[in-house]
Parts: C-alpha cells; structure tokens; sequence
C-alpha cells in the first residue's frame, strides 16, 4: 500500500491471520477464499470513483485468468465450455471465460468514467502482467520465457494521441511508466530505464528496442511445480529484439535455446547451435544486465527452520516428486540439447 492514499487489496482479515490451521494440525492459505473476483474489484473501484477528486491515479488489479481458482459466474461458462470437449479444450474454454468476463468488468469502469464526464481526460494503460501456457511447449501455466508468457497486452489511450494505432515494434513494459509520465506532463527523471512510446504511436522512426526478462524457479519457495515437472527450468534469462530470441541457462548452457521469431514465431525450432553469432550479440546484452542470480533471496540470512516449517506446511518449500505439482499440469517434453555451446 505504500504510496496509495487508499488502497484495498480484497482480503477480509488481517493479511497476518490468513493462514488456518486445519486438520491434523496442518496449516494452510485458502487460496479460493482470499481471491477477489473482477465484478468484486470493480465494485470497490466505482464506490471510490463516486467520491474520487480529480486528478487522480488509479491502479486496479484484476486477475481472474491468473488461475482457475475463481470462475466466472456459471451462466458466462456456459456460453464457453460446449459438450464433447477435451479437457485441453476445457481448459482453454475456461481461459476465455475468465478474460471475456474480466474484460466486461473493465467495461463498467468505461461507462462509469463516461457518466462522470471524466473519460475524455483519461489517460489508460492496460497492460497483462505474464501470459499462459495453454498447452503450447507442453506447459499449463506460466514462469517460463516463451512468447506465451512474455507477449502480453498493453493497450493505450491518451487524450490528444492518434487512436486505433496498432504499433508493430517491440516493446516492453519498462516503457510505460515514461509513457504515462510523458502523457500527463511530468518531466522524466535520469533514474527511470524506459523510452516513452509517443515517438511509435505518433509515427516517428526510433531505433530499435531490445528486451530482456528472467524467471529466477532455483531459488524461488513457490515454484516447486517447476522443479518437479521442469527442472531444466531452474534460472532462465532472455534478451530478445524484433527478430532474434535468446534463452539463456546459465547452470547448463549449452541446453539453452535461440530461436528466430521472424521466420519461427511459435518457437519450435530451437536454432542454438546453428548461430553463434546471434547468441553472443544477446548473450552480451544480458552480460551487461549482469541480472544472475547465484543464491536465494534471503537478504543475507538463511530462513529460520521455524520459517522453513511454516513455509513447507503452506506448500511453499520442497521439490521432491511425491509432492503433488500445479493441479492438471501435464508432465515435461525432453528437449535435446544442441551439439555444440556457443557464446562465452
């Protein structure tokens, strides 16, 4: 909540007294409990609205495709889940419903903007944090670095702005904040790392973009589905530009992956081996990022064995295979590895 002057996050008690200890003493977080459906969300959102001073900043998080946890009321399912589907397309269906709803909750924020008379005066940012595998790399979820995962929405609207502008370069979230800040007339500080996209959405030739992400699985206590079904999977960096996408392992190299999205947008065809000198250009960018992580987050101290208890009770720690991994995950396919290790 820092920064906010209101800030609500859903939760219905103290974020301290979540967890419950159930059966046989065990302790848990009720995960459908303390989600907060979009329809929820946006309720709150237009009560503040109602009494809202301008200008104001509104961030609103809504997060129903995040998993299947919360399902869309069952008169929206319907319209998407139809008989005689697999369960693949189940799951797809599913998918869908939860993003058609969410996306008609947005539309209530619009037409109450629109009533107040404030949404010419808006500026929007819509952005998705991280995709989903649907099935594409044999993977149902997220926390790897194919395009499923990193190739997100951002939709914009500034007042003033050419509209219905679809903009063909790459470019990354790390712009938006100068973008905003640009739209409103804040001046840029040194210290943010973006380039605004005025320049692409007015037309402007600009050099192109480079973009970097990480998924750091190794050292992360929530990821034990990934050390189970994807071990492979441990620290993954990528640098990417319009055209050439590096994946890179640092704990084994030389089954990292490289592919080119320009003739291979799906990424099928893992082309490492094949060109040394595109790994290098990209492998140099995350050299210079030096993002690699070597150990866990512990700020300098190890978790206690009463935090570690606490944390392995929850579901949060340990990867050995008799732990049940993210529900409905189908299991890992073997990816060769190239014959030769480029780069450095």
């Amino acid at each position: 909540e820092r920064g906010f002057d209101t800030f609500d996050n859903g939760l219905t008690q103290d974020a301290d007294t979540i967890v419950e200890v159930v059966e046989g003493g065990q302790q848990r977080w009720d995960q459908r409990k303390h989600q907060r459906r979009s329809d929820k969300t946006i309720d709150q959102v237009l009560q503040w609205l109602g009494t809202a001073a301008t200008p104001f900043y509104l961030w609103v998080h809504l997060w129903d495709p995040h998993d299947p946890m919360v399902m869309p009321p069952a008169e929206v399912v319907e319209r998407f889940i139809k008989p005689r589907m697999t369960e693949e397309e189940g799951k797809r269906a599913l998918y869908e419903a939860e993003i058609h709803y969410m996306d008609a909750q947005f539309g209530r924020l619009v037409d109450a903007l629109k009533t107040r008379g404030l949404y010419e005066n808006t500026v929007f940012a819509i952005v998705g944090d991280h995709g989903q595998g649907l099935g594409q790399h044999d993977w149902w979820s997220h926390r790897l670095l194919y395009q499923e995962d990193l190739h997100v929405p951002l939709i914009l609207r500034v007042p003033g702005w050419p509209a219905g502008t679809a903009v063909p370069d790459l470019v990354r979230t790390i712009d938006i904040d100068p973008t905003v800040l640009e739209a409103v007339g804040i001046p840029l500080v040194a210290r943010i790392p973006g380039i605004s996209l005025r320049g692409l959405v007015t037309g402007t030739s600009e050099e192109p973009r480079l973009a970097y992400a990480d998924q750091i699985n190794k050292y992360d206590l929530v990821s034990r589905m990934i050390a189970v079904r994807r071990p492979k999977a441990d620290l993954l960096y990528c640098a990417m530009d319009r055209s050439w996408k590096l994946i890179y392992r640092p704990t084994r190299p030389e089954e990292s992956e490289l592919y080119n999205l320009a003739e291979d947008p799906h990424e099928l065809n893992n082309v490492y081996a094949q060109h040394p000198d595109e790994v290098n250009r990209l492998k140099s960018i995350l050299d210079q990022h030096n993002g690699y992580v070597t150990g866990p987050f512990t700020g300098g101290e190890a978790p206690s064995p009463e935090t570690l208890q606490h944390l392995e009770s929850l579901g949060y720690v340990g990867t050995n295979d008799e732990e049940a991994p993210e529900p409905n995950m189908p299991p890992p396919a073997t990816q060769p590895a190239p014959s030769t290790q480029p780069g450095p």
